[in-house]
């Protein structure tokens, strides 16, 4: 077999130099989604003779382990005696596993059949690569990227390269990253013997971006493996507001502690103003300006910062560590650091495919946002809006492609779209196509500013649970039009989608 580097060389791999490879899979209570994992890793085109596969359990009370036992026996367990967290659960099965190269990979995913090969293919490539990213796409849709690479801001923040967008080949090229997203990667074991395992103090969260700026301190690279494919299952939380804070919680408390131990003295100097004001904006825009909101943030913001405090003196001691690795400055890696996160709306909705909706889609024959669209949408949507009319009208903006479930129960009859269009505002006509099916049914093109009703005949469409999918042909950013601080790519504004049959 062959791969090319990163220098566009052509590397042959002799399936007998094949290296032999630990993957390990931690689990907590995800019973659920054990088999998937497992019975994708069955199918794995890898040498039998050359992997071990290894399920660590965080002391599970849900039958997680009887259920490995008895249905994948030939899987190594580990059973920790209580929950250690991510980063200690993971350097647990670590320590105790024999490959030459560590793969590391949620409970919650499915790998293709080629994802191993090409993480050890790239690996291979080049002595200097570390560690391999994968490319991670959502678990029940598969066009929507969940991770094409971890980045990370100046002031220690972690961040997934291309999450919720649209795979369109965009993430299609081998290129260098600042981290290996946990969720799945491929790291060599010699490294994490030179560097040290994750920071068994991170809980949960950011121990991935902390392991990968170590890497390249110590003059080693990551590398993004596009052909390196995995699915998992990344949503919208049931409770987004409390599930964000926890979130951000653990990941800023971690990235405070990671910059400490990492950065150089004069970067720490430099960064500090940009830092204060990170924490103090955060609890006025992450509370969302609520009374609620700001003293959740206040208090996380505290909890934050004591824990630093708190763990201070350790810090210190892994900072020398750190230190003493260094092979390179942090100026040397700024091309791998933005100075910003960059614009990741998360959707406050639970992503819905075709097989998922049946139950929830059955006879309901119209949308309306804001009432019952939550169960009845796919991707492609952004959070809900209103206009300030009185009454208001509630809607959402699509992006670039936007799907939405409808039961059909008579295959000929009119889909009507109530849309708001602003061409005039942007000095463009807008185009909006809509497909069944993934079978074009009409298209328009819109000349004037404001709400629309549009209805597109279909003949011969499926009795049952259909895909609508909106494909506006026209894209703009409010922040060039109006000026303003909202970096969203916007479509068309839907408020109604309606089923109307003949009659």
């Amino acid at each position: 077999m062959s791969v090319r580097n990163m220098n566009n060389e052509i590397i042959r791999i002799k399936q007998e130099d094949l290296p032999f490879v630990s993957v390990i899979v931690l689990n907590y209570n995800g019973k659920e989604h054990l088999n998937d994992c497992f019975s994708s890793l069955e199918e794995l085109k890898y040498p039998k003779n050359k992997l071990e596969l290894i399920m660590v359990d965080n002391a599970s009370s849900d039958g997680s382990v009887r259920f490995m036992k008895e249905t994948f026996s030939w899987v190594t367990i580990i059973q920790n005696s209580d929950n250690l967290g991510f980063a200690k659960g993971n350097n647990v099965a670590i320590r105790r596993s024999k490959g030459d190269y560590i793969a590391l990979l949620n409970n919650d995913t499915k790998v293709h059949k080629d994802w191993l090969i090409e993480l050890v293919k790239a690996i291979q490539s080049d002595k200097e690569i570390g560690a391999c990213a994968s490319k991670i796409l959502m678990f029940d849709e598969g066009r929507l990227i969940n991770s094409a690479g971890g980045g990370m801001t100046i002031s220690g923040l972690g961040f997934d390269i291309g999450l919720y967008e649209l795979d369109k080949g965009q993430y299609n090229t081998f290129r260098y990253v600042l981290f290996p997203c946990a969720a799945a990667t491929l790291i060599k074991r010699s490294l994490l013997d030179e560097i040290g395992l994750f920071d068994e103090l991170f809980f949960m969260y950011h121990d991935d971006v902390d392991l990968g700026y170590r890497i390249w301190l110590g003059g080693h690279k990551v590398v993004y493996v596009p052909t390196a494919i995995v699915y998992h299952k990344y949503g919208a939380t049931s409770d987004v507001f409390l599930g964000t804070l926890k979130k951000l919680y653990y990941g800023e408390r971690n990235a405070l502690r990671s910059i400490l131990k990492n950065y150089e003295m004069q970067t720490l100097l430099k960064i500090s103003p940009q830092l204060f004001k990170h924490y103090v904006s955060s609890i006025y825009l992450i509370g969302n300006f609520s009374l609620r909101g700001i003293l959740l943030q206040t208090y996380y913001t505290a909890l934050k910062i004591m824990w630093n405090i708190y763990t201070f003196s350790d810090t210190v001691k892994e900072r020398k560590k750190v230190q003493r690795l260094r092979v390179v400055s942090d100026n040397d890696l700024k091309s791998l650091i933005s100075d910003s996160i960059p614009l990741i709306v998360m959707p406050d909705y639970p992503i819905q495919n075709k097989r998922s909706v049946c139950d929830r889609a059955e006879g309901v024959t119209v949308i309306e946002m804001g009432k019952n669209d939550k169960d009845l949408l796919g991707y492609g949507w952004y959070p809900l809006e209103a206009t300030v009319e009185v009454p208001k009208i509630t809607y959402r903006w699509t992006r670039e492609e936007a799907v939405a479930y409808l039961h059909l129960s008579n295959g000929k009859g009119a889909l009507c779209l109530d849309i708001l269009a602003i061409p005039e505002t942007i000095k463009e006509p807008v185009s909006v196509t809509l497909y069944v099916d993934d079978k074009v049914i009409g298209e328009i093109v819109l000349t004037k500013d404001g709400w629309h009703h549009l209805c597109f005949d279909v003949d011969g469409a499926n009795n049952g649970i259909v895909e609508l999918r909106i494909e506006p042909g026209t894209m703009w950013e409010p922040a060039k039009i109006f000026n303003n601080q909202d970096m969203r790519t916007l479509g068309i504004g839907v408020r109604t989608i309606e089923w109307k049959n003949p009659g």
